[in-house]
């Protein structure tokens, strides 16, 4: 039951020992993007995002043409939800952009790579607002419990001190 006790503590050690490796790192240099995945991404923005976006303002225009000029009345919910409709299609294909270039800059990308992104940010807001609190926590508690195991023997010493000099005496 100890060594299993032991080998968790030396595991919980081994993982606050990568995570202050880890914040080092980011500290020194943070996270950039690669300018050729930037690119890719950007690249692909143009059609996903500049698409929808141009048909959004275009049949808002549209609309607002025939209303005007033409005396075709269309019910406002028309209006709105193929105009919104448009934004809606645009800001997927944000997201499509951005998380299926190819994040390792090979170029290009693929539904495979928009997989693997989406599981890598998925991961990374798990590790970030679950996993390393609480490992920062348990980090937190050691410390305090080694703080107190040191004073404990810290006491222990210099009580045996003092028995040791009322003896003498």
């Amino acid at each position: 039951m100890e060594d299993a006790e032991n080998l968790k503590r030396v595991n919980l050690k081994n993982e606050i020992a990568n995570l202050k490796q880890i914040d080092l790192q980011v500290a020194e240099s943070p996270a950039s993007i690669p300018e050729d995945v930037a690119s890719t991404m950007l690249s692909r923005m143009v059609p996903y995002v500049g698409i929808p976006m141009t048909l959004a303002a275009s049949s808002f225009g549209f609309f607002y043409y025939q209303a005007k000029y033409q005396d075709t009345q269309y019910d406002t919910i028309l209006v709105a939800t193929v105009t919104v409709g448009f934004l809606v299609v645009g800001l997927l294909g944000i997201t499509y952009s951005l998380f299926s270039a190819n994040w390792d800059g090979d170029g290009g990308g693929s539904v495979d790579d928009f997989k693997q992104n989406l599981g890598s940010v998925q991961q990374g807001l798990r590790r970030g607002l679950i996993d390393n609190p609480k490992l920062r926590e348990e980090a937190l508690n050691m410390e305090e419990n080694e703080e107190n195991v040191d004073l404990e023997t810290l006491n222990r010493a210099r009580r045996r001190e003092r028995e040791g000099k009322g003896r003498k005496s």
